[in-house]
């Protein structure tokens, strides 16, 4: 799991926190073709019943592709130094500066009652922040994250 959440990009720090939901969107999106394909199938076959084939492999292959491109290739690339800006971005699509190293503060934060782990900044901590971690449900996802990459995170971020 660790190798999934992050990876280094020569001294920079390449956090990646959505990315073990990676598997569940692609089994959801072979599904989504699967059904596409059958509404295919039934369409050239039989000339009926294919309209609800097709609707299902759309309103299941839609939203994951959203996802698969919007959520999942969320990254935060924290770099070394003292006065870099940490990065936001996604995949190669958009990027946004989000706030200075020294300036930036690890919080813990809940969605819906999930926590996880943010960056924000020190001025504003209850402001815009940065997800860091999937989110911590499963003790043994929390336990690993707190245990393996959120010391190399503080240390990246050079927070005592």
């Amino acid at each position: 799991m660790k190798e999934r959440i992050m990876h280094r990009m020569g001294n920079d720090l390449v956090l990646t926190p959505h990315r073990i939901y990676n598997k569940t969107s692609t089994l959801a999106l072979i599904s989504a073709l699967l059904f596409l394909i059958l509404g295919i199938f039934l369409f050239v076959w039989s000339g009926d019943f294919w309209q609800m084939p097709l609707a299902m492999g759309l309103c299941v292959g839609v939203p994951v592709m959203i996802h698969k491109i919007a959520v999942v290739q969320q990254q935060i690339i924290i770099p070394s130094g003292k006065d870099a800006q940490i990065v936001f971005c996604i995949g190669k699509i958009y990027k946004s500066n989000i706030v200075q190293k020294n300036e930036a503060a690890l919080i813990s934060n809940t969605l819906n009652g999930k926590a996880y782990y943010a960056v924000t900044s020190k001025k504003n901590p209850y402001g815009k922040s940065y997800q860091i971690s999937p989110f911590l449900n499963k003790k043994k996802t929390a336990l690993i994250f707190e245990e393996e990459v959120l010391p190399i995170i503080l240390q990246q971020l050079e927070i005592q």
